[in-house]
Order: structure tokens, then C-alpha cells, then sequence
């Protein structure tokens, strides 16, 4: 409450709002430091030297405090420098963590948005023992786990935030995705179609769950089903450029080549710089034997985010190989072990899985098959 109001410049109610949490708990160090901020951005140095000495009698860990004041930094600036902070003041204060998990979790968020996925977890980890069941730190977590392709512990987590809120919409949608990338397709369908139906007024949500009904029914083979809901979402969000390149891939995998290519057009006049709509691209260029163009496109997407997708950097070595190159491992050692290949192989199609033998992932290959 109190940083909210600062943001918004309401500096006395926001002193008040620190006052009432200490009253309440004043032995919360990182309220004191807070408060040691606030009273220095109003010019009242006396007050602030106060809270500082309060600050640090119930906590005299300068780099405990420090955690704070970094998770206020993130929030006003978002600097490297602020995240570098509060890092070293995690990492160096182990009852920091405990005493701020707020401050924790906040840290762990702003690694996330950094693709630092393998230090937010070690972070997280370091808090007791009674927080690690939070939802909000199993939240982070799951994202975590999510991203590095560790899809069975991101759905416990997930699972987990259900058990505790069976109405979290967040965690509802990040379930049903992780149906889809496990080849669950039948589960991940139905999952999406309750978002749709019981989160109608969460417009970003539902659209969301409804393009992933159309992508999952894609990578399970049900190209006519595919083709009837991402149509129906383009009738209503004409300018719905990932949804025109899924099209035209499900298109092209029911040999409307024309189609395909129409809209592949279309999607990179809507949304050019977007790294899917060049995967995509690429993937259909790659079909129809147009390998050089194919490259391009996928060596465009690689260039898009950092770091480069995996669809991206797999689908730029398959369209080499394709066309007789030598391919740099598009894999890490860490990817191989993971459970994230299977789904990407299987929205590459058949140059996906050439590539997938090509690798040496038998097992790949084996899962892709069945849903391509």
C-alpha cells in the first residue's frame, strides 16, 4: 500500500500507511527502511536517521535492509544496478529472505522477465520452509520451471495453487498450457474451453485460451477443427496476427498452399516484427521447398528476442539441413533433458522431425510423430 501511494505521489498517506504496518509489526526491518526512503524524499533527514537506527535494532544486517531498499529501486526504476542489489543482498543475507519474502518473490519476478530462470529458483529456494507453499512464490516457480521445459514440476506447481484457489485464472491458463506442450492435446482443449467459458469478462485471458484451442487442435493433427476455431477468432480480431500465421500453417498441413501463403502475407503486413510470425513463415516456406526463403525467415525470427526461441533456432537448423548445410546444434545440453522439444517438433512437421533424427532424439522423434 505504501509503495503504491508513493508511485502515485501521495507521500503523507503513504508515511501514514508505513506508520499503521508498524504499529501492527514493527519489528518488519524493511517497512522501517522504507519509511528511512520516504522521509529522505521529503527532505526530513532528522526522521529518517530515526527510522534507520529503528531499522537496524531489529535487524543489523545493513545488507538485510539492503534487500529493501533495492526491492524499491526495481519498482521505481527497474535498473540492472537495482536488480544487481538485490541479488547480492539475497544472496548474502540468508534471514533477509525470510524477513522480505515480498521483497523475494519481487526479485524472482524481475529475474524471470531477464530469462534468468535457474537463479530465481535458487532463490526462491532459499526461503523457510513455511513459505515455499505461498502461491505467489508457487507461482514464480512454476513460470520457472515452465520456461526452463521442466513441465511436469511446473504443473504440481500449478496443480498446487489450484488446490489452494481453485478460481486463479492465471494459474488455470498456465495449466492448460502446459497440457498442450506435454501432447495432452484432449486435455489442454477442454481445459482452454472452460477458461473461455467461465472468464468471459477477462477479455485478454479468453482470447488468449481461445487461440490456444486452435494451436493445440493444429500440433494434434485436427487441422479441420484447427481451421474452424482460428477462423472464427479472426472473424472477430481480424488484426490477430499470430492467429493468421497459425492459420496459415493449418493450412498448409491440409495442402491449401495458396491459402497458406495468403495468410502468411497477410500475418507479416499485420505484425512484422514479430518472432512467431517468421517462425511460421518459415515453417511453410520450408514445406513448399523454399529453403533459402525459409532461412531467412527463421534467421530473422533468432534476431527478434533474446535469447533466440527455441521454434526459431530449430526450425533455422531443419531449413538448413533441408537444404543441404551444415547446421550448428540448435539444442543445449540442458534442452535435451528437458520436456519442451516434443511440442516444436510437432508444429514443424516433417522437416521438424528429420531434423529430431538428426539430433539423435529417438524419443523426440517418437512423440512428435503421433501428433503431426
Amino acid at each position: 500500500m505504501g509503495l503504491a501511494l508513493i508511485r502515485e505521489g501521495s507521500l503523507d498517506a503513504a508515511e501514514a500507511a508505513f506508520q499503521r504496518a508498524l504499529q501492527i509489526d514493527p519489528r518488519r526491518f524493511e517497512t522501517w527502511h522504507q519509511l528511512v526512503a520516504l522521509y529522505r524524499r521529503k527532505g526530513q533527514e532528522a526522521q529518517a536517521e530515526a527510522s534507520l537506527a529503528k531499522a537496524r535494532v531489529h535487524d543489523p544486517d545493513s545488507v538485510a535492509i539492503g534487500l529493501a531498499t533495492a526491492s524499491r529501486d526495481v519498482v521505481d526504476d527497474d535498473s540492472d544496478q537495482a536488480l544487481a542489489m538485490l541479488i547480492a543482498a539475497a544472496s548474502q543475507s540468508p534471514r533477509a529472505v525470510g524477513h522480505a519474502p515480498d521483497a523475494v518473490v519481487q526479485v524472482a519476478q524481475e529475474l524471470i522477465k531477464h530469462d534468468r530462470y535457474t537463479e530465481a529458483l535458487e532463490l526462491l529456494g532459499r526461503l523457510p520452509a513455511e513459505q515455499q507453499d505461498w502461491v505467489d512464490v508457487r507461482f514464480e516457480r512454476g513460470l520457472c520451471y515452465r520456461y526452463l521445459g521442466m513441465y511436469r514440476a511446473a504443473m504440481n506447481e500449478f496443480q498446487a495453487i489450484l488446490d489452494q484457489e481453485p478460481q486463479s485464472a492465471k494459474a488455470q491458463f498456465n495449466f492448460a498450457l502446459l497440457l498442450m506442450f506435454s501432447l495432452r492435446f484432449d486435455e489442454a482443449d477442454g481445459a482452454f474451453g472452460r477458461l473461455r467459458a467461465e472468464r468471459p469478462s477477462q477479455e485478454s485471458l479468453a482470447l488468449q485460451a481461445w487461440l490456444y484451442q486452435g494451436v493445440g487442435r493444429l500440433a494434434g493433427g485436427r487441422f479441420d477443427d484447427a481451421d474452424a476455431i482460428l477462423s472464427a477468432l479472426l472473424a472477430t480480431h481480424p488484426d490477430m496476427a499470430t492467429a493468421q500465421a497459425y492459420r496459415g500453417l493449418c493450412r498448409l498441413r491440409m495442402g491449401q498452399l495458396e491459402e497458406a501463403r495468403a495468410d502468411m502475407a497477410a500475418a507479416s503486413q499485420a505484425e512484422g516484427k514479430h518472432w512467431l510470425v517468421h517462425s511460421l513463415n518459415g515453417i511453410v516456406l520450408m514445406a513448399l521447398g523454399l529453403t533459402t526463403e525459409a532461412i531467412a525467415s527463421f534467421a530473422t525470427a533468432t534476431t527478434l528476442v533474446s535469447p533466440a526461441p527455441r521454434l526459431s533456432r530449430l526450425g533455422l537448423a531443419a531449413a538448413r539441413l533441408a537444404n543441404g548445410q551444415e547446421a550448428p546444434c540448435p539444442v543445449t545440453d540442458a534442452e535435451r533433458q528437458s520436456e519442451a522439444l516434443p511440442f516444436w517438433f510437432a508444429l514443424l512437421g516433417p522437416q521438424g522431425i528429420a531434423l529430431c533424427r538428426n539430433l539423435g532424439l529417438v524419443e523426440t522423434v517418437a512423440g512428435s510423430a503421433t501428433s503431426s
